[in-house]
């Protein structure tokens, strides 16, 4: 048998067990990128931001090797979380090497490097939360910004599996072109054009609303106000925060004598009831997207228990809001209402694509057609 032959026998087979292992080690990219999330939100938490003073040195030694029996109380919080950082950068420098070398399409190999670009500047906005004492709008970036890159890796876990490659993954596109098979017309009525562009548009709306609340809640957490309000779900026994400057001091000094709190301004109020406000914002907006996603792609059961899980997040999501207040900002807690604000925003995310892959134009431009 010639070269060329067994090339030609042997290259989809290694090039489709490639393509497995790349899919994973996404996946395992993704997933340490959502540690690192929980990693940042236990130092904001904890108020460890300062713990370890230089940068990128620790305490005047390299990182990686400074002792263990040295990590203790706020140190041990962000020394990890910069140990996890670093991991999470040298995984992204190997996924975005595999990349080019994979036959995904020359927009996924691109996407690839944009994240990688984008890890290093997050990586450099940890170290100036650091070098200039944690100012408010770095340490907002910095959190904003982390966001963002893990549904970036999340993106490219969902195009380099090879479901997603073979022709399976578009929910609207199958639809639209095999409706007697799947039986979704005579469900459902016909998938037409706007319904699609329709599903686009609040799917877009829905990752708007969550990652603006979940900078709204970053602004929270590092003006210090997530404890500006401490009754739920009513503000100070009302349905909206106080005014006056008489009834905020009346307010801060029942929060200095009776709950042993420090003072609060009014911004801090307002910024407070303002990620309350959000979350009425983004609870709509993912109820319309979830009863549309059902009323229109009501026969695919992937993507039915996508929004399904998106539905749920989202109740989980208010219940831990609750509790973070009631428990005055637990650290378990909090973290995991940070964590699943994180996962709300990357299901959101996942959901566009199966929408947005409704032509073979939007499935090239997803990555989903090899180069």
């Amino acid at each position: 048998m010639s070269t060329t032959a067994s090339t030609t026998l042997y290259a989809p087979e290694a090039r489709a067990a490639s393509g497995v292992w790349l899919h994973w080690f996404a996946i395992c990219v993704a997933v340490c990128t959502f540690c690192l999330l929980l990693a940042g939100s236990m130092v904001t938490t904890t108020g460890s931001g300062l713990a370890v003073p230089d940068w990128p040195t620790t305490y005047g030694e390299n990182m990686f090797t400074f002792p263990p029996s040295k990590w203790v109380g706020g140190i041990w919080y962000e020394h990890v979380h910069r140990l996890i950082g670093s991991a999470v950068g040298f995984l992204t420098i190997v996924l975005c090497a595999w990349l080019w070398f994979s036959g995904l399409s020359r927009r996924v190999k691109w996407f690839g490097t944009v994240a990688l670009v984008a890890v290093c500047v997050q990586g450099l906005l940890g170290g100036l939360t650091v070098l200039y004492m944690l100012p408010t709008w770095i340490s907002v970036a910095h959190a904003g910004l982390a966001e963002i890159f893990f549904c970036m890796t999340v993106w490219l876990a969902v195009v380099t599996a090879p479901r997603w490659r073979g022709n399976r993954a578009p929910a609207v596109r199958e639809i639209a072109q095999a409706p007697d098979k799947s039986g979704f017309h005579s469900a459902c009525g016909s998938l037409s054009a706007s319904s699609g562009t329709l599903l686009k548009k609040l799917c877009m709306l829905a990752i708007i609303c969550v990652y603006l609340q979940i900078l709204l809640g970053a602004v929270m957490r590092h003006t210090q106000s997530g404890q500006a309000i401490l009754d739920f779900p009513l503000s100070y026994g009302a349905l909206l925060p106080p005014t006056s400057d008489a009834a905020l001091e009346s307010i801060n000094q029942d929060r200095v004598w009776e709950h042993d709190l420090e003072a609060v301004t009014m911004g801090q109020v307002w910024i407070h009831f303002a990620h309350r406000a959000g979350a009425l914002v983004v609870a709509f907006a993912v109820v319309v997207l979830v009863r549309q996603v059902l009323t229109v792609l009501g026969r695919r059961r992937e993507v039915v228990l996508l929004v399904m899980g998106l539905a749920g997040l989202l109740v989980f999501q208010i219940l831990l809001g609750a509790v973070t207040i009631w428990t005055r900002s637990e650290l378990l807690v909090t973290t995991a209402h940070v964590g699943v604000g994180a996962l709300m925003l990357a299901t959101c995310v996942v959901l566009l694509l199966r929408v947005y892959s409704g032509s073979p134009e939007s499935r090239e431009g997803a990555g989903v057609v090899d180069s």
